[in-house]
């Protein structure tokens, strides 16, 4: 089964839904690649800012690793703008929810050994230089070697980044000090002090989904007002047209940029449709009339898009 990021899925709904995704909202090819479980799962994140429950975020952190939704690094941007809130809002909580986390399973599914010995057998040793034979070992019977570093380490660089005494002191310890500060996919410097998760560039390419992150986590506006700045960027529109081979810096950036922008509006447009909360947040920040012209141009399309009658082309609308 594939796995299927959380974020991803508010991108593939195009309608209001109630407070949960149901499997028949899913276009047929990504409703067979997600299992109920992963389901429960994904909508217990995106909507826990609606009911906070956070005695059970140990729970759904194992079961979300069971499940395989923590193993594959790039698609955790938005697991790490969530569970950076939880553990900042629930600070007195982390010593205990420690043993979790240091428990986290060894593999996230069942290996078919029947079948990896046919594999085996069928490989010719001879012929495989020494130093190969563990990587080509490992790959043949798809046992994840490193996969319970891979799901410790995610979480712990979340609990790096809520900031808290509490995560300080928890990263202290020897064994989790050192799984952190190894190099990490997100490229962030986990020997120094964390950044706040409102300081971040907006052009790092995961700025967005942590900021849908700490939103299902809090509800809050400052995360959404974060996305929205980012509206800024349609000045790049159209740079993967000009730059198809991008050369130096300044074209790749463009480019960057570019896909930055769209992967934002399309997921205030998503999550608008999904979360009513989203919608009147982005409302009042239009009203208040404080971004830059690009920005609010790009909100105002959303609102028009949704609400038609309210939000006119021409500018206007019955605020």
């Amino acid at each position: 089964m594939k796995s299927i990021t959380y974020l991803a899925l508010l991108l593939l709904l195009a309608a209001p839904v109630p407070a949960q995704i149901t499997r028949d909202q899913l276009p047929p090819e990504k409703a067979s690649q997600i299992s109920d479980a992963q389901l429960e799962l994904t909508n217990w994140m995106m909507f826990y800012y609606k009911k906070p429950l956070p005695d059970d975020f140990p729970r759904w952190l194992k079961s979300a690793s069971t499940e395989g939704m923590l193993k594959d690094e790039k698609r955790q941007f938005s697991f790490l703008g969530f569970a950076a809130t939880v553990f900042a809002a629930n600070s007195g909580k982390v010593p205990q929810w420690m043993g979790t986390i240091d428990a986290l399973p060894k593999q996230d599914r069942k290996v078919s050994y029947s079948n990896s010995v046919v594999k085996l057998k069928n490989l010719n040793f001879k012929k495989i230089k020494h130093s190969n034979i563990n990587k080509i070992f490992f790959e043949q019977i798809n046992l994840p070697r490193n996969l319970n570093r891979i799901h410790r380490k995610t979480v712990l660089i979340a609990l790096w980044l809520s900031g808290t005494k509490a995560s300080r002191d928890a990263i202290s310890v020897k064994p989790r000090k050192t799984l952190l500060r190894g190099r990490n996919y997100f490229n962030f410097q986990t020997r120094r002090e964390p950044p706040s998760l409102d300081g971040i560039n907006v052009c790092y390419g995961g700025f967005p989904d942590i900021q849908w992150g700490r939103f299902f986590a809090s509800g809050s506006e400052k995360p959404i007002k974060n996305v929205i700045s980012v509206l800024e960027l349609a000045q790049f529109i159209g740079s993967r047209q000009k730059y198809t081979k991008p050369k130096g810096e300044k074209e790749k950036q463009a480019v960057l940029k570019e896909a930055i922008f769209r992967s934002a509006i399309w997921s205030l447009r998503s999550n608008c449709q999904m979360h009513p909360e989203v919608l009147t947040i982005c409302e009042q920040i239009y009203k208040k009339g404080k971004l830059s012209r690009l920005a609010r141009l790009s909100l105002k399309s959303i609102l028009i898009e949704l609400k038609p009658d309210k939000y006119k082309i021409d500018g206007t609308s019955n605020n």
